[in-house]
């Protein structure tokens, strides 16, 4: 072979690991950026104090809505500083939450300490985003090449959704990864049925299952997977190679747990939710168990008791239902839509322009039935379709991340030229590989202009992120991501004053006790609204939710805090006719220095 061939044979084989080399470096420098600038958002708060309380006492009750991989890892870096001396045992009862409070008061006694390990924990669960980007990659190019899988990648790496919530220790991401990643090795198990990859897939589904409970969605998917594909010839192998697979995910599964209450009768717990309480229970102070006093009470459970409890937990929230948010309407429960009207508000139109794509593409290609598109394919149908069922939480919407890989990895699908085309549906094909790569550039682009506040990002179409306020709120615009920028700004803008803040989001002995580094002391009484003008800093999730602040829809704010807060200049007859008895409104001092 001539030099110019080897040359070129190895250009062909390197410029895609290049690509992934440079995507992966900047992707990492966007989490880093985030984890390092957000200040502790609300659930990690919780998630911080229970794991802590895990590494010093095994505690796994704290916090058991999620399995305790993430906060574990989260906080190891917490666990070897002075904070874990400090902390104590909290008295409480199921089913109520105290490791929010607790994490909130370990802030106020240690906020240095607390920041600059949260950032190092960040840091630790942020490589599941990483491993996302690899998995969206290897993925696209199984089902067509190297471009698509560049492009499944990038939609991935750059998702402002991915990009802020990767960079926080919760859940969603780093099980929203090990789902797809699950998934594609699932694929390549069918394919091989060889016991290697079969441990794979084991070790790649066991951290699934103890970083979210969302993970239980795929065991009856592979299952029907299995019985469908399965020929008579391979049943032996498959058992044999199901059963060490299972035998794995169980062990994974309960080491975290150390085993506790592993063959447990399940008539000996207790539960909460209406699924698995007897009818007419539980009240809030109650507990059941429909299973006792049946033949099935005596029946051991397999998995850890705190797992099956945690379940349970998680079930009564769903049960009870928690306030919602959407479209400036507030319900004591979710809608069936909303996680669909969600992605439709939140993801940027470039992204929605490639996912559209790639849905056609995956229809052209189903004539060509292929067991990878279809696993992608029904894995996305069946997220979106469980968590629209689910509808007693719609404030939370992270909860719908789990579907974006498989949906990335679909636009793959407008790559593919393993089929026989003709000369009008060649020019179709290029045509749609030409709206997928401007899809994921546009997407690009979009993220990259709030950089780096990917929290309350909103796509162009509803008006972007100062315009949040009237889609969603919660994890969508003000999740207290900003609350050192809001101190910065008030110290940088001496002069615009009198200022009130108003927001939901923060507890008021919070501020009051506030010690940070670039604190801002604030009356947590009503002040005297003066008749001057004044400046009103408002929490995006607060104006979504007080009724009597929706007189500032009307107003044009006169800058931004980042996305999370907007900032009126407003007269003080105005805030006296419209703001009534606000207890979360505070007003900042005249004059106020850093402590």
């Amino acid at each position: 072979m001539s030099t110019s061939g080897i040359l070129n044979r190895w250009v062909a084989q390197t410029w895609p690991v290049a690509l992934m080399v440079v995507l992966l470096s900047l992707q990492s420098a966007c989490l880093g950026w985030h984890a390092y600038r957000s200040s502790p958002v609300h659930d990690e708060f919780g998630h911080f104090f229970a794991g802590l309380a895990y590494w010093k006492y095994g505690d796994v009750q704290l916090f058991n809505v999620n399995p305790p991989l993430i906060r574990g890892l989260g906080t190891f870096p917490a666990s070897r500083s002075p904070l874990l001396n400090d902390l104590d045992r909290t008295d409480w009862e199921p089913p109520d939450r105290p490791e929010f409070l607790a994490g909130r008061r370990l802030f106020l006694q240690h906020p240095n300490d607390f920041q600059s390990t949260l950032f190092q924990g960040r840091l630790l669960v942020s490589v599941f985003a990483l491993v996302g980007t690899v998995v969206c990659y290897l993925w696209g190019r199984d089902l067509s090449n190297h471009i698509g899988g560049l492009c499944a990648a990038i939609l991935w790496a750059f998702q402002p959704q991915v990009l802020s919530h990767g960079s926080l220790i919760t859940n969603d991401v780093p099980v929203a990864v090990m789902m797809v990643a699950s998934a594609y090795l699932f694929t390549k198990w069918i394919q091989s049925r060889t016991i290697i990859h079969a441990a794979g897939l084991a070790v790649a589904f066991g951290i699934a299952l103890i970083c979210k409970f969302t993970a239980l969605l795929l065991v009856p998917l592979f299952a029907m997977w299995i019985l469908i594909t399965t020929r008579t010839n391979q049943w032996k192998a498959t058992l044999y190679q199901s059963g060490v697979c299972l035998a794995i995910c169980w062990l994974i599964v309960c080491l975290p747990y150390r085993f506790a209450g592993v063959l447990q009768p399940l008539g000996e717990h207790e539960f909460f939710s209406d699924t698995l309480s007897p009818e007419g229970e539980p009240v809030p102070s109650l507990t059941g168990n429909r299973f006792r006093g049946t033949l099935l009470a005596n029946l051991p459970t397999l998995v850890p008791a705190q797992y099956l409890l945690g379940l349970d937990r998680q079930q009564y929230d769903f049960d009870r239902g928690l306030s919602s948010y959407a479209w400036g309407s507030n319900h004591s429960r979710s809608w069936w839509w909303f996680y669909l009207y969600s992605m439709m508000v939140k993801l940027p139109v470039g992204t929605w322009l490639a996912i559209g794509v790639g849905l056609v593409a995956t229809v052209r290609r189903f004539q060509h039935f292929d067991q990878s598109i279809a696993l992608a394919a029904t894995s996305a149908m069946l997220i979106l379709f469980v968590i629209s069922v689910k509808s007693g939480i719609g404030q939370q919407v992270r909860y719908v991340i789990p579907a974006y890989p498989f949906l990335f990895v679909s636009v793959a699908n407008a790559f593919s030229d393993r089929e026989t085309i003709s000369r009008r549906t060649h020019a179709i094909s290029n045509l749609m590989r030409g709206l997928a790569i401007f899809g994921c550039l546009l997407s690009v682009s979009a993220s990259m202009r709030v950089a780096p506040d990917w929290m309350p990002f909103f796509n162009q179409a509803v008006g972007g992120s100062s315009q949040g306020f009237r889609y969603l709120y919660n994890d969508a615009t003000d999740w207290e991501q900003s609350r050192y920028d809001m101190e910065d700004w008030l110290h940088q803008h001496p002069g615009d004053r009198p200022a009130f803040l108003v927001t939901d989001t923060l507890a008021r002995d919070e501020w009051a006790r506030s010690d940070t580094t670039a604190s801002v002391q604030m009356t947590s009484v009503l002040p005297a609204i003066p008749d001057g003008d004044c400046w009103l800093i408002v929490s995006q999730t607060s104006l979504s939710l007080r009724s009597d602040e929706k007189w500032l829809w009307h107003q044009t704010p006169v800058d931004s805090i980042h996305g999370a807060y907007l900032v009126y200049k407003v007269s003080g007859q105005e805030c006296r006719e419209n703001l009534n008895a606000i207890l979360e409104m505070r007003r900042v001092p005249e004059e106020d220095s850093p402590q």
